[in-house]
Order: structure tokens, then sequence, then C-alpha cells
């Protein structure tokens, strides 16, 4: 029967445990950190119940929503937000608002990256001097255009219906 020292084995096993578990528990407090992190720099969200999926690294939000993205607010009673695509899915009687302008309707999905919100279903489109109501909107705010499908509006009094037109907000100008 042959003799092994086994003293430098262990202690050598038992350095690399150390430095697994610190690694492990670095690893934890990362992920636990990371949505307070990235949240506290990207943009501003508010919701009466709320969570992180970790798996899809999605904030899913419920009740009473509202989300900043840049210089828009998004309010909803349901949204999915992405920090680090700095995108925002949201439905349940949505409103989109950047200076003077909102957008109503049923669903819009926002990509921040883009400076574009696309509003479906219901839309309804104000600003200080118009209202226009049609099923789609995609608007770009860098740009200003919303570009609007079937719309419904009023022109020198007389009631329009196009399939497709561009309302310019800065310029407030509709063409068609």
């Amino acid at each position: 029967m042959q003799k092994h020292n086994l003293a430098g084995v262990s202690t050598k096993f038992g350095g690399n445990m150390r430095k697994l578990c610190i690694l492990r528990y670095l690893v934890f407090v990362l992920l636990l950190c990371y949505p307070a992190l990235v949240s506290a720099s990207a943009t501003d969200i508010k919701a009466d119940n709320y969570y992180y999926d970790f798996e899809t690294g999605l904030y899913m939000l419920e009740g009473n929503v509202s989300v900043r993205v840049k210089d828009a607010v998004i309010k909803a009673q349901r949204a999915r937000v992405s920090l680090t695509l700095l995108e925002v899915f949201a439905d349940g009687g949505i409103s989109v608002t950047q200076d003077d302008i909102c957008f109503q309707g049923d669903s819009v999905f926002v990509i921040a990256k883009e400076r574009r919100a696309i509003i479906e279903g219901n839309v309804k489109l104000e600003s200080i001097s118009t209202v226009i109501t049609c099923s789609k909107v995609d608007f770009n705010w860098k740009t200003k255009n919303a570009t609007l499908f079937e719309a419904d509006f009023m022109e020198n009094g007389v009631a329009k219906h196009v399939a497709e037109a561009v309302y310019n907000v800065r310029s407030r100008t509709l063409q068609y």
C-alpha cells in the first residue's frame, strides 16, 4: 500500500473552492443589483406592481404604468420593458406624450434607440390644434413625423379619410 501526501492537494482544492464561492457571491450581487443600476441610468419606470424577469431580461409592469424613455412618456395598464435594448411594449389604454403632442391607442411598441413609437388600435393624435384618428401611427420623435394609416380628420369643416398621411408635429402640417 502506497502512502500519498494529500496535504498540498487539499489546500489547493480549498483555495479554489474559496475563489469559486467568492465568484458565485459576486455574480449573485451583480444579478441582484443589475436592474437597479440600469434603470437608474437609462429611464424612469413606475408601476403599481412589477418584477424583473432574469430569463428574458425584461421588466414586467402592471397597473398605472409610467415609463420615461429619453424625452417621451408612455402610460399604460401593462408593459414589458427592456433596458438593455431600450424598448417598451405596452397595452391597455396607452398614451405616448412628447412635448405638446399626445397619442392614445390600444398598444405601443417603442424603440428608443431609433426614437420611434408604433401605436396601434383606435389611435388618436392630439396636439394644440389637431385631432386625427387612425388605425396605426409610426411616430419618429427625432424628425417629428408621424406616418398615419387609415386616418380620419377634419379639413376646413369637411370630414376626410385617407389611407396614409404624414403629420409633421413641428410644422403642424399634414401631407396626404
